[in-house]
């Protein structure tokens, strides 16, 4: 069974979000953000106390991207913030995920309600991430330099994310 990864505590997250993590996080997922939402975000994230209560740290999303209609952009962003924090127990709820699980719009409600059924499912089924560690996976991990200790929580995200490639006729 792969081991449980580490999540940070809240002292070394905030060091974490004031070296331009937020920018590079932006980056990496595309999402968009305005400037005047990431000062927002570092503001209201530098208050929090514990980013382990997940609904809290969630919150401080809320229209704080000063774009029109930019609170789905900034949901989605936060749960890419949080899983960071703890990628065992926090799932990503972006664009991606939501057009290939046929999701509209977002709130703050559906995110904790989709946290609440994503650990549902992982902890529910947790002999189909124990496979991941086993046989053939594990060496082509190996082979590319990669653990094979992935959280959980990332293998669903990658499983949800996942794009096949269009057919060429």
């Amino acid at each position: 069974m792969p081991a449980k990864c580490s999540k940070f505590s809240t002292e070394d997250f905030k060091i974490v979000l004031n070296n331009n993590y937020l920018r590079l996080l932006n980056d990496i997922y595309s999402t968009r953000l305005s400037n005047g939402a990431f000062r927002n975000i570092l503001n209201r994230l530098e208050k929090i106390k514990d980013f382990g209560v997940y609904e809290i740290v969630l919150a401080q999303f809320h229209k704080c991207n000063p774009k029109k209609n930019g609170n789905a952009n900034a949901f989605s962003f936060g749960t890419k913030v949080l899983h960071t924090y703890n990628p065992e127990e926090n799932p990503i709820l972006d664009s991606v995920v939501r057009e290939n699980l046929g999701i509209g719009k977002m709130n703050l409600d559906f995110c904790l309600d989709f946290k609440k059924a994503m650990n549902c499912f992982v902890n529910k089924h947790e002999e189909y991430f124990s496979c991941v560690n086993q046989c053939r996976v594990k060496d082509v991990f190996r082979e590319f330099h990669l653990k094979p200790d992935f959280p959980k929580m990332k293998l669903l995200d990658m499983a949800i994310m996942y794009r096949p490639l269009p057919q060429r006729s």
